[in-house]
């Protein structure tokens, strides 16, 4: 019988082009385990493997299951094995993929111990169909390959090998989830369907990610409003810096649905359109109480909000004002506005996870927790929303499946905001 052994496989680049087609796209792992192996000719049990995977894709982390038998030999010459199974991964949320496999697979001798006797199936990929239909995961058409991770030997009457498991293929999903991280240098960490695209290359602190509305690429724009485009998002501008004030500093981007226009939005609320962006008005003649931290446009792309480090809310266009925090007292400045699904409210979140809900439903908070560094970005993430820390924790708020964080390896510089997909 073979030994059931916990393993680790990634996943990556997973992730649909549009949210109303299926696509496939490639994902690719290792996994390190032990599994004992027996004679090709002795049939019965040849290959069990079992445990938990981390994935970078939109896999998701949950657990896998690959059970493997061995029947008559087959192929030219007899040269192969009937190899067949089940395999299934189940991610942590209860997405499931699982199906059969049955493969005529050519053997390859490692000893001459079992060379008569017939010899352990490595190193030749076997494909799997999987199938699910569970949420935003359709199938899976993926290989499993194992490869001896050391000296050790398989001999036919079963002896345990040390061994390592390797996925590739692709999986169909009918829609992209995910989210990125944004740090102060530039570098963007993708996570699930947010697919990493390219680094913000840049001498000054960057300040906000925008994905294109494919959620095939990004915008990143530093502190002076230099725009950088990654995927399919187009450069269209950067902000001219003669027509700052003194310390005006560019503090968010926003795109258009086309995905042919965006906004760059300052401390002051001057509001700067490229492309088929629309002016639709802004603040850079307004006295304000606090500096404009954040801004977002609407779904129809015919408004946008900003909100101020005092919790103050300008509305632009088809936006509409459900309330604010401006002249109240706050434990700590209000760091982001995000509108819900219908755009008929919207959350306010604090530096201290504190979160304050306007026509809009209240989902949890972190304020009076104590956080291992502060909030500073959110945004929404299905119906609900997802919040991260400077040191790239994240905490998901919502019914979307989580892909992980920097929470447990923070970055060496903070992370400074966070963009969702799905």
């Amino acid at each position: 019988m073979a030994s059931v052994v916990s393993a680790l496989v990634l996943a990556a680049g997973l992730g649909a082009a549009r949210a109303d087609a299926m696509v496939s796209r490639p994902v690719s792992g290792l996994g390190k385990g032990s599994s004992s192996v027996d004679c090709l000719g002795c049939g019965g049990l040849l290959r069990g493997d079992s445990g938990r995977y981390a994935s970078v894709g939109q896999l998701g982390s949950g657990s896998y299951s690959f059970n493997s038998t061995i029947g008559p030999a087959c192929g030219a010459g007899n040269r192969g094995v009937e190899f067949s199974g089940t395999a299934s991964f189940s991610r942590a949320d209860g997405a499931q993929l699982s199906g059969k496999f049955d493969e005529c697979v050519p053997s390859h001798p490692v000893s001459a111990d079992c060379a008569s006797a017939g010899c352990p199936i490595d190193d030749t990929p076997i494909p799997m169909h999987l199938s699910g239909g569970a949420r935003d995961l359709i199938s899976a058409d993926l290989t499993v390959t194992f490869f001896y991770a050391g000296n050790t030997v398989a001999i036919p009457d079963g002896d345990l090998s040390d061994e390592q498991l390797a996925f590739t293929g692709s999986i169909t999903v009918t829609r992209q989830i995910g989210y990125w991280m944004l740090d102060t240098s530039g570098r963007v960490y993708g996570f699930g369907g947010g697919s990493w695209h390219g680094n913000a290359t840049t001498p000054i602190a960057t300040r906000d990610l925008a994905p294109t509305p494919s959620g095939s690429g990004y915008w990143v724009v530093n502190v002076d409003g230099q725009v950088y485009a990654f995927g399919d998002a187009r450069w269209l501008g950067n902000a001219n810096r003669a027509t700052f004030a003194t310390g005006e500093q560019v503090t968010g981007i926003a795109a258009t649905p086309s995905g042919r226009g965006y906004w760059l939005f300052t401390t002051l609320g001057r509001v700067l359109p490229f492309g088929d962006a629309p002016f639709i008005g802004d603040l850079h003649a307004t006295r304000l109480n606090g500096p404009i931290v954040n801004a977002v446009a609407t779904t129809s792309g015919a408004g946008y909000y900003m909100v101020g480090t005092d919790g103050g809310v300008f509305s632009f266009g088809d936006a509409r004002f459900r309330g604010s925090m401006g002249g109240r007292h706050l434990n700590a400045p209000v760091i982001a506005l995000v509108p819900t699904a219908d755009n008929r409210g919207y959350w306010l979140v604090a530096a201290d996870g504190g979160i304050f809900a306007f026509s809009a439903p209240y989902l949890g908070s972190l304020g009076g927790i104590h956080l291992n560094a502060p909030i500073t970005g959110m945004d929404r993430y299905g119906t609900g929303y997802l919040m991260v820390a400077t040191d790239g924790g994240i905490f998901n708020f919502s019914h979307q499946p989580y892909f992980g964080s920097l929470g447990a390896t923070p970055p060496p510089n903070p992370v400074f905001d966070l963009a969702a997909i799905g």
